[in-house]
């Protein structure tokens, strides 16, 4: 099939709102449609406007959004589009957790509803440690501080958590064949605990690795 596209956006308001317009030509189905609107932040919420023409059908559609920042676990997604033809709606939302990434949708669609459900992680059982966990990448590592609870735990020098009550923290998404810093605040570390150093480098295959402060 052969497709002619063509897309404009202009920045407005000292770049805080964007206007749009896009359209399209189907040259096998002889069909055409033109979408115009205005995308407006509210925060850390995300929407857009928009009016569209296509297939011979005039459509209105409102959409909003919040992605998930480095510091938020929640991100969630809404939509409702009316005019000609049944008015649609749809609410998705994600939670990161500890032990998984958690999605839930439900969706109108006419005389239809949809939910769907989902989970993505994994599991993991590795130094006496038995989990469920976040997707963990092509490599990752438990690092063992044995018995000592809430010691703070870098990789590269960037804070990533705190060790639990075993003296053990999960490290995902580690980069393989390649050198990894992980460290840990020796100031926390009391007298009566013994640490040769407080850095390993160390250079995973995939799957896991120990890191083992002793």
């Amino acid at each position: 099939r052969r497709f002619l596209e063509a897309g404009w956006q202009k920045d407005i308001w000292r770049s805080r709102i964007s206007t749009f317009a896009s359209a399209f030509y189907d040259f096998e189905r002889e069909e055409s449609g033109l979408a115009i609107g205005v995308r407006v932040p509210l925060g850390r919420v995300s929407t857009r406007v928009s009016a569209e023409q296509s297939r011979g059908q005039n459509r209105q559609t409102f959409q909003a959004d919040r992605g998930r920042n480095a510091d938020e676990a929640l991100q969630w997604r809404a939509a409702l589009s009316t005019g000609d033809g049944d008015t649609t709606a749809r609410l998705d939302a994600g939670l990161a957790t500890e032990l998984g990434d958690f999605r839930v949708g439900i969706g109108s669609y006419g005389d239809l509803v949809q939910v769907s459900a989902g989970m993505r992680g994994g599991f993991i059982h590795m130094a006496g440690t038995s989990r469920f966990t976040r997707e963990t990448g092509d490599s990752f590592a438990v690092v063992d501080i044995t018995g000592l609870e809430g010691i703070e735990v870098k990789r590269d020098n960037f804070p990533i958590g705190r060790t639990g009550p075993s003296g053990k923290l999960l490290i995902t998404n580690l980069r393989p064949y390649e050198t990894n810093r992980i460290s840990v605040l020796t100031a926390q570390i009391p007298m009566s605990h013994q640490v040769n150093s407080p850095v390993l480098e160390i250079i995973p295959q995939p799957g896991g690795t120990l890191a083992r402060f002793d």
